[in-house]
């Protein structure tokens, strides 16, 4: 469960960190300097993939590698898309990869591959945040608002008939759900449509049956559900 909560940490910490940060990119900043950000982001994750791969033992070395290439290839694209929307959003996704990269840095090295794919997985998946704007992720913006309203609905039936919500029980609820967010990443970062549409469409039932549960019986249902379609989902990778 530590493991779960770490990243659910994590991640919030990164997202946090560059809400807060004003863009280190003034309006009038060049072509070439924002090149040479990309270039500086591109430099700094074949950094850390290098160590990630030096970091596993012979038998995952492969595993590593792959992994790694996936990653700095999605990078690429997405940074690329990001010169596309403007220097202010190349800005916003070059701060979150170094994040990303410090933090896996830090890691010990038994966690770097394993921290590296769940962050960098992340990355991969659009910013529920930008649902309000966001035309083209339809999909994508209904799950995870059925999700986020069933994870809510189950707090309030587990904290019904206490005097307040523990702590407990919020971290319980957080680690039942995180493979919910793990799997979504996991399609996109894949990058197969028939693979998101899939995971999506089977977190989106899972949310549907947590909704309809009664109160006193949600939290069974969400444990139920969500292991039902991990175990989908899992198959479908």
């Amino acid at each position: 469960m530590a493991k779960i909560l770490l990243l659910i940490v994590l991640v919030a910490t990164i997202i946090t960190a560059v809400e807060a940060t004003p863009s280190p990119v003034p309006p009038e900043q060049s072509s070439a300097e924002v090149d040479k950000k990309i270039n500086e982001v591109n430099l700094t994750l074949k950094k850390v993939f290098d160590d990630v791969i030096a970091s596993v033992p012979p038998a995952k070395k492969k595993e590593a590698i792959d992994a790694t290439s996936k990653h700095l290839h999605i990078a690429e694209r997405t940074l690329a898309k990001a010169k596309a929307g403007g220097e202010e959003k190349v800005a916003t996704v070059a701060l979150k990869y170094e994040l990303s990269a410090k933090i896996v840095m830090e890691a010990p090295p038994a966690m770097k591959l394993e921290r590296m794919e769940e962050l960098f997985n992340a990355m991969a998946a659009p910013n529920h945040k930008d649902c309000l704007t966001n035309v083209n992720d339809k999909p994508f913006c209904e799950t995870v608002s059925k999700l986020q309203k069933a994870f809510k609905e189950v707090r309030a039936a587990v904290a019904q008939g206490k005097k307040e919500e523990t702590i407990d029980d919020v971290f319980l609820i957080n680690q039942e759900f995180a493979p919910t967010i793990r799997a979504i990443n996991k399609a996109y970062a894949d990058g197969d449509d028939k693979e998101i549409a899939a995971v999506l469409a089977t977190y989106n039932k899972c949310a549907d049956a947590i909704l309809a549960a009664p109160p006193a019986e949600k939290f069974r249902v969400m444990q139920e559900s969500i292991a039902a379609a991990s175990s989908a989902s899992s198959g479908k990778a």
